[in-house]
């Protein structure tokens, strides 16, 4: 392949490079991502639809949206915090769905 597998979606340096930043931030955070995904599919396999829905929305409205906001309209950091803010809220959610898994009231729900 010309140019390399570096220049297989870009030409431009500046893409490729923020592309890898990404992918490492992104790499940390797939662990907790899965187990959360996992605990969600469970809880929602189970009836318990509402509490998933509920963290899921907190974890999104009132940690990452909020953090992106501070971050990069308010301090004017780049797109690295808006990734960072994105592995904090899916360690949150996953926070979120172990807490409600093991309190086991997911069982009451149907």
């Amino acid at each position: 392949m010309p140019g390399g597998s570096s220049h297989f979606l870009s030409h431009n340096e500046v893409v490729i490079e923020e592309s890898v930043k990404y992918l490492y931030i992104n790499m940390i955070s797939e662990p907790v991502m899965a187990w959360g995904i996992i605990l969600s599919g469970g809880l929602n396999g189970a009836g318990d639809t509402r509490g998933v829905l509920r963290n899921v929305a907190l974890s999104l409205w009132l940690v990452r949206i909020p953090l992106c906001y501070l971050f990069v309209v308010v301090l004017g950091f780049g797109p690295v915090s808006v990734w960072w803010c994105m592995n904090l809220s899916q360690f949150v959610m996953a926070s979120l769905m172990t807490k409600r898994y093991l309190r086991k009231r997911w069982l009451s729900t149907n």
